[in-house]
């Protein structure tokens, strides 16, 4: 991250929208927009876009004894 930060950080980026939508598999169809899952990152677009329950959002974290 720090190589990508140090390209980007004086100079204003115009990032390739249209590869990103592909990449996270969301797709522009007449009838709206689909997502496609077996898109390279369509793992990340789920992880953005499902919603989570309250009882998901407030577990605490799983220890294990002795670590």
């Amino acid at each position: 991250m720090s190589e990508l930060y140090a390209q980007m950080k004086s100079a204003p980026v115009e990032p390739d929208l249209n590869a990103l939508w592909k990449t996270l598999g969301v797709e522009e169809r007449a009838s709206g927009v689909a997502f496609n899952d077996n898109a390279p990152e369509a793992s990340i677009r789920r992880a953005i876009t499902t919603l989570r329950t309250d009882s998901q959002d407030h577990k605490p974290p799983t220890t294990s004894a002795g670590s």
